[in-house]
């Protein structure tokens, strides 16, 4: 990987050629990772478009690495139909290699379903909580030796 990185620091010095680079690999993921997730599933370019509500050929356009005309609301429609979320995020262009490197992990998502997360299997590990206080649910009342009520602090002017 470290090759790489030469690589890239050094053809990224150049503006075009660094975001040519970017948006090449963002297609290229994106269009892979629909495949895939499409395949995995079992489901066919037509299936996966009447999930959608599109054509069969616009999931065989969505697929082609040289597409690069998404809409978020078709993402969206997408990621729901695989049972997965979206997300959409601005990164450094440091991160390019280790996504890079990840790429083809990150091909393989599993659904809603099948989250060990949310079907009992796998327990998120809790949040450390700071100790509370526990809360009075009645204002604490005392009583002078002159028989005034004083209530958290203040003065109260009944006399018992």
């Amino acid at each position: 990987m470290d090759g790489f990185v030469e690589r890239f620091r050094e053809d990224f010095q150049n503006e075009e050629a660094r975001y040519a680079c970017v948006e090449d690999f963002l297609n290229c993921y994106v269009a892979a990772q629909i495949k895939n997730l499409r395949e995995e599933r079992g489901l066919s370019q037509e299936q996966l478009a009447a999930a959608i509500g599109t054509k069969q050929s616009g999931i065989s356009r969505i697929e082609n690495v040289n597409y690069s005309s998404w809409k978020v609301a078709t993402l969206r429609k997408l990621a729901r139909a695989l049972g997965l979320r979206l997300r959409i995020s601005f990164e450094e262009f440091g991160t390019l290699s280790s996504e890079i490197e990840n790429f083809r992990k990150s091909l393989s998502l599993r659904s809603f379903a099948q989250d060990p997360v949310f079907n009992g299997e796998i327990l998120p590990a809790p949040k450390k909580q700071k100790p509370r206080r526990k809360a009075r649910l009645l204002p604490r009342v005392k009583t002078t030796s002159d028989g005034t009520k004083r209530i958290a602090g203040r003065r109260k002017t009944t006399r018992s």
